[in-house]
């Protein structure tokens, strides 16, 4: 052993060194670590930091004489060359997941290209470029100022090798053989990946994160892929190592060197347990781990999402449970005790259930952003259109509330800095999951505006089927969008149009659309109905489109005047087609662009609240007391929709805020006929009644009297219908069908003397305002007057007091009725079909009374057998065809008249079509 003084005069001289040493490194910046070895040689011995220092600048310089320096200009063409390799490799076929299953709520970026470029190919242009740049940085001195743009080229050339583990290795080599730091180390961990090399890779991944290996540099990480995570998951499952706690471990020692991300940390965790479907595992973790009650709610989240990606929305489900009614609401965190992270929230939406719409009506109420997948999942899950229309027009004023949720971040909107932007994709998605759950609560008008307001490019110069299927054969979605379109339309009564579009799409593409060819097969193509679709389409993308490009200044008064009138017109085309609901969502979303150019527009939240009736703002009067028809047509929208308590509080409401009620009854008496239709069908014909008789008889309109009418008749009050009829005569408010109301009123008043001159009488009254004579208003009228009041009196009331004649009476003005419209081109009206259906079954005893009374109808069995034939043929383009009753007259007429293949034939055709028909028909 040494002397104890021999000990201590080593020791000085080993700290004097050091010291030295320290001096120079902080004097040299250039000093390498091969000089750091020779310092410590013995030859180094004694001599000072200044003799050191200039010993290594000597030495330095003899290198430089020796090798040229790096020019920038080599760099700088390596640097071109890399970039378009990097070019060249996204043109490139994507390649496969490296993740087992990934998470079917990710939004995947569909790359349509048509070049076929391998990865091969670039990993062999990958292999001439590092040789060469291996080559000029070797030949040269790598001068200090370009070392960090030499390491990052070689960081960006990794991307080039994520196909291949080997060649990664080879990049990293070089990196330390040129003493180079590399810190984005994704392309290597992703090569691993696909070659699974999982030891290896993990143990990359470790050193990456060793504090001791690369300092305490914050470790960044993408919580939608964290490929670091997943490999540490995957090496544990082969090593049969706890999978759950090596993720968490190394989330934690992440969060040691970076605190503030713990949260992005643990998240990630859960993201890629959830990947490798340890699922379990995470949650037993969460309840027996010593970290569960330091790391919080944010890894129940973890575990939540985990839950998703392994489609156990169950069990994601009761975790939240636990959070929102266990210990667990206890925890803090920025919003304070007792409150369930917006995170947490957002996450049990996308996992469905039924408070998932309540869920969402608590973010908007406090101001927190939704993810798209949660939109999604609660649009699917939702029975309530009422929450569906909120979405619809919250995404029409202010998309931005709506944020990729693959990054599990959910923010309040006022502290969030970065304005969300739904992608082209995105929208399209949500579009579609919109259209469907419209159509499937049968809001078939919803789903039309969804796409013209949301897709739609307002091309006016275009026939709409061309636009549509424009951005159709563009969509990465076509065939459920266009079954989806043409739902909606076939849904609308737009038979034809559905086809038309149909036909647009398949002729302009070769591809094949299994779902809408599937609807077209089984359309109804009835030609006789009238399709207004194509109009009422036009009308609303014209309005749609104006509004959308109007200017950001005051609109004059007559311009807002044009747009309220146009706006009540398509309102009542909505009603007309029974869609109220797109109509009010049209309306709110045209006066609020109208708003937004005199004031600043309503929120998101106010939207929203207001949709599903929480604290509804007050309707803009001064815009429906502008247009009788727009306040109208609101009213009748809101009744038809039972919402008859709001739609008379709007009518009210809009009266008394503009001026003197009975003024304003003068000035709206369509919407005063509305509001009587209300009360009528809250029952409440009293009110009615007395709403009628406050108005100023100069304000009495005929469709008020038509309104009350119809209900004193279904409430079989005829006294009171008759006062009322006296009414709309000494009025000038009479009409034609207010008079047969009035007759049918008579015809049920019991025991009334004189009740067929009375009827006369009124008949008269009524032909003075049409124009016609009694006789031929009577003739024109005759199936409506038998409907309404029974055949005695309508064959009284046309003179045929003969009963034995009168049927072969009613049997000729169905024939001429028939022989009439036919010679007009015109379809037969059913009454005209039925009647003469029912009289031919007595052609044999009808022939005898034609012969004695010398009547101009037919007396020859084969001319009543062509009468039938005809009349079978004009039956099949009506509704009758369908008639089971219709059809068993039929059938028994044909095979009365010996016509058995016809019969057979007309009985077939409706069994097939499903109608029910009389067994015995059928033996």
């Amino acid at each position: 052993m040494l002397h104890s003084c021999t000990q201590r005069k080593i020791s000085i001289i080993l700290r004097q060194r050091l010291h030295n040493f320290s001096i120079v490194s902080h004097r040299c910046p250039k000093f390498s670590s091969n000089d750091r070895i020779r310092f410590l040689s013995h030859n180094n011995i004694g001599k000072t930091a200044d003799e050191l220092a200039n010993k290594s600048n000597s030495s330095t310089k003899v290198n430089r004489n020796r090798r040229k320096n790096i020019k920038k200009s080599h760099l700088k063409e390596m640097e071109r060359e890399l970039n378009e390799l990097r070019i060249e490799m996204s043109k490139a076929t994507p390649l496969p997941d490296i993740f087992a299953s990934s998470p079917s709520l990710h939004v995947s970026n569909n790359i349509k290209s048509s070049d076929t470029i391998s990865h091969d190919h670039i990993v062999q242009q990958g292999h001439i470029f590092l040789r060469n740049f291996k080559q000029i940085v070797e030949e040269s001195s790598l001068d200090q100022r370009f070392a960090r743009e030499v390491s990052l080229m070689l960081q960006q050339s990794l991307w080039l090798f994520r196909s291949s583990f080997s060649d990664c290795k080879r990049v990293l080599a070089l990196s330390k053989q040129w003493n180079l730091d590399i810190n984005h180390l994704a392309p290597v961990l992703e090569a691993g990946c696909r070659e699974e090399k999982w030891k290896e890779t993990a143990d990359i991944f470790r050193s990456q994160i060793d504090p001791d290996a690369f300092g305490f540099a914050p470790m960044l990480i993408d919580v939608k892929s964290p490929i670091g995570l997943f490999v540490i998951a995957k090496d544990a499952q082969q090593r049969g190592l706890p999978v759950a706690e090596s993720v968490m471990e190394a989330a934690i020692h992440m969060s040691m060197v970076n605190p503030t991300d713990q949260q992005k940390y643990v998240l990630a965790a859960g993201v890629a347990l959830g990947y490798v479907g340890a699922w379990k595992e995470l949650i037993e973790y969460q309840a027996s781990s010593f970290n569960s009650a330091r790391l919080g709610q944010p890894l129940i989240g973890a575990a939540m999402y985990a839950c998703i990606l392994c489609n156990k929305k169950d069990e994601s489900l009761k975790l939240y449970q636990k959070v929102a009614q266990g210990p667990e609401s206890e925890w803090q965190w920025s919003g304070g005790p007792d409150v369930v992270e917006p995170l947490l929230r957002d996450i049990a939406m996308r996992a469905g259930g039924p408070d998932a719409a309540k869920l969402l009506l608590k973010a908007f109420d406090e101001g927190f952003q939704v993810s798209f997948q949660a939109s999604l999942s609660v649009i699917e899950e939702c029975q309530s259109t009422n929450v569906i229309t909120a979405i619809m027009e919250s995404i029409h004023n202010d998309s931005s509330w709506i944020v990729d949720g693959n990054d599990l971040e959910i923010m309040h909107r006022d502290d969030s800095d970065k304005v969300s932007r739904l992608s082209r994709e995105q929208l399209e998605r949500l579009v579609l999951t919109i259209a469907r759950a419209t159509n499937h609560a049968s809001e078939f008008g919803l789903s039309m505006l969804c796409y013209e307001m949301f897709l739609s490019k307002h091309q006016l110069s275009l026939h709409w089927q061309e636009e549509t299927a424009s951005w159709l054969l563009d969509s990465d979605y076509p065939d459920d969008h266009l079954s989806a379109i043409m739902t909606a339309l076939c849904g609308f009564g737009a038979s034809k149009s559905a086809e038309s579009l149909y036909k647009a799409v398949t002729e302009r593409s070769q591809e094949q659309y299994p779902l809408s060819f599937d609807i077209y097969q089984f359309m109804d193509f009835d030609y006789s109905r009238e399709d207004n679709f194509p109009i009422l389409h036009r009308s609303f993308r014209q309005l749609i489109g104006v509004t959308a490009s109007l200017p950001n200044d005051n609109l004059a008064s007559s311009q807002i005047d044009l747009l309220l009138a146009a706006l009540a017109k398509l309102m009542a085309s909505f009603n007309n087609a029974k869609n109220p609901r797109a109509g009010l969502f049209l309306s709110k979303q045209i006066q609020t662009k109208i708003l937004s150019l005199q004031k600043s527009s309503p929120t998101v939240r106010e939207m929203v609240r207001s949709f599903l009736g929480v604290e509804a703002e007050r309707p803009n009067h001064a815009f429906l007391a502008r247009n009788d028809e727009l306040l109208a047509e609101t009213v009748r929208a809101m009744r038809m929709l039972k919402m008859h308590d709001q739609a008379l509080s709007l009518f009210r409401e809009t009266i008394h805020a503009e001026q003197e009620p009975n003024a304003r009854y003068i000035s709206t008496p369509l919407a005063v006929n509305q509001a009587l239709e209300t009360l009528i069908a809250m029952d409440q014909l009293d009110v009615a009644m007395k709403l009628f008789q406050s108005i100023d008889e100069s304000g009495w309109t005929p469709e008020m009297f038509l309104t009350l009418g119809r209900a004193f008749e279904r409430k079989q009050e005829w006294e009171v219908l008759g006062q009322l009829y006296r009414q709309s005569l000494h009025s000038g408010c009479l009409t034609e069908e207010m008079g047969i109301l009035a007759l049918k009123g008579l015809n049920e008043i019991p025991y009334l003397e004189k009740k067929i001159r009375i009827m006369r009488q009124t008949v008269t009254e009524i032909c003075r305002i049409t124009g016609q004579v009694d006789s031929e208003w009577l003739y024109e009228n005759y199936w409506k007057l038998k409907r309404k009041l029974g055949p005695r009196y309508t064959k009284l009331l046309m003179w045929w007091n003969d009963p034995k004649i009168s049927d072969l009476q009613e049997l000729q003005v169905a024939i001429e009725q028939f022989t009439d419209r036919k010679m007009k081109g015109l379809a037969p009206r059913n009454d005209v079909l039925r009647a003469i259906l029912r009289h031919c079954q007595y052609y044999e005893k009808f022939t005898e009374l034609i012969i004695e009374n010398k009547m101009n109808l037919p007396v020859e069995k084969k001319v009543w057998k062509d009468l039938v034939l005809r009349v079978a043929m004009e039956a099949q383009k009506s509704t009758l065809k369908d008639d089971s009753k219709y059809i068993e007259d039929l059938v028994s007429l044909l095979r009365k008249l010996e016509e058995n293949e016809k019969a057979g034939e007309y009985l077939s055709d409706a069994i097939l079509r499903g109608v029910q028909v009389d067994k015995s028909l059928v033996a």
